[in-house]
């Protein structure tokens, strides 16, 4: 057979992509990738998660469209693969792609707020992403977000000088979340400012402690100074996400404990 330019430039293309993902994401990846349904889904049409822990790495967990497992390679950061399955729940494998695909498009886009992506394959079925290890109790996320946001931290630090005891990062984050949370308006109603919003949050006193004007709107000052801090908030806010959802549980770090990660974005859309 005779090879054209355009034939042999393909061929070539070909094989060192394949031999680059290859490289990065091992053997499993690249069979996974190119295999039939049928050599990693059971003729009951249950995912095979044998042949995965085998060619992939540990089986992590699942929801009611994914499941997830650790991609066993050297890799920094460490990377995760999420599958797209039929479960009983009705459209879940269609649902799984639809997250993988919205990951793939927003993740990348919006690194402040979540994990990185390397690569979606098999039209959305998998994806590739950083893992995220997952915040289940509030000791944990108070200082993964004091870690993130230090001006929660010192927002703290300025009311318990004040006198405020019961008092922790959580509570601070949480008055911010729920003043930059949507907002319902009518025909012809404005939108009032966040200020205000935060300030009606506070109250005029916290925990038993009176607070004047000044106080409140030092506390403002000090709390959302912070650029990050505030473009996580604000981002979150375009994209349309529920703030009830931000909470223990739905949200994840790095291992350092110094970022904070919305984890999965079917919780969100």
């Amino acid at each position: 057979m005779k090879l054209t330019k355009q034939t042999l430039y393909n061929l070539i293309k070909e094989e060192l992509q394949k031999g680059t993902a290859e490289r990065r994401w091992g053997p499993g990846v690249m069979k996974l990738i190119n295999a039939p349904r049928e050599t990693f889904v059971l003729p009951d049409g249950k995912v095979n998660t044998g042949w995965f822990e085998q060619n992939i790495g540990k089986y992590l967990g699942e929801g009611y469209s994914r499941m997830v497992f650790d991609l066993d390679i050297n890799h920094t950061p460490p990377v995760v693969l999420k599958l797209a399955f039929e479960s009983d729940q009705p459209n879940s494998f269609n649902e799984g792609v639809q997250s993988n695909q919205l990951e793939a498009k927003l993740f990348d886009r919006y690194p402040h707020c979540f994990p990185k992506t390397f690569g979606m394959f098999r039209d959305g079925e998998i994806i590739l992403m950083e893992k995220v290890n997952v915040i289940e109790d509030r000791n944990h996320y108070n200082m993964v977000l004091e870690n993130s946001f230090p001006s929660l931290g010192q927002g703290v630090d300025f009311l318990m000088e004040l006198g405020v005891k019961r008092i922790d990062v959580s509570w601070v984050w949480e008055k911010l979340l729920d003043s930059w949370d949507e907002i319902i308006l009518g025909k012809d109603e404005e939108a009032p400012l966040r200020y205000d919003f935060f300030m009606d949050e506070l109250g005029s006193s916290v925990y038993g402690v009176k607070l004047t004007e000044q106080d409140k709107e030092k506390f403002f000052d000090l709390v959302t100074y912070d650029s990050r801090l505030m473009l996580w908030i604000t981002t979150l806010r375009q994209l349309g996400v529920e703030f009830d959802e931000i909470r223990v549980g739905n949200v994840g770090t790095n291992s350092t404990d110094d970022r904070l990660m919305l984890i999965d974005i079917s919780k969100f859309n």
